[in-house]
């Protein structure tokens, strides 16, 4: 399923407008950076390097992979929840993709999240303490999520 490309922030917005019922917890910027990474590992993974759900980077920080412009963008809430709100206008596979990788990790903690990318090779391979600006590139995406999806026919 091709996802068309839309910006981190709007995927995170959308996110933030589901119902967190199974975690029971509210959702964090930890927590939705978490979310964002496995979005578009999923996507990139299915749809090549090409093909990414949104084109910001993703950086390996202390606490997993981040998204600095979502992170600054959600930074004055701290480690509270953020705001939920209405959900964007985005096309139909996009809010089917996304509601698929929420189910799966949505249920998760932000701390249980956090530990999953930690041993996982997209973060574990670029990873350097207190070194905030390195990326994690496409390709390590794809190598890592490809075997993870379905093949589509």
């Amino acid at each position: 399923m091709e996802i068309m490309a839309h910006s981190a922030l709007t995927v995170a917005k959308y996110f933030l407008s589901l119902p967190d019922e199974e975690s029971g917890e509210l959702v964090s910027n930890l927590k939705i950076q978490k979310l964002l990474y496995y979005a578009q590992g999923y996507a990139v993974g299915m749809n090549g390097v090409g093909s990414p759900l949104f084109r910001e980077k993703i950086y390996a920080w202390k606490h997993g992979p981040v998204v600095k412009e979502v992170y600054n963008h959600f930074s004055s809430f701290g480690a509270n929840a953020l705001p939920g709100g209405t959900s964007p206008n985005l096309p139909a596979e996009s809010k089917a993709f996304l509601d698929d990788i929420y189910r799966v990790f949505g249920r998760y903690s932000a701390w249980t999240l956090r530990d999953m990318t930690h041993r996982e090779p997209p973060w574990l391979n670029n990873f350097v303490p207190n070194v905030m600006d390195i990326e994690i590139p496409l390709d390590d995406l794809h190598k890592y999520f490809k075997k993870y999806v379905k093949k589509q026919k």
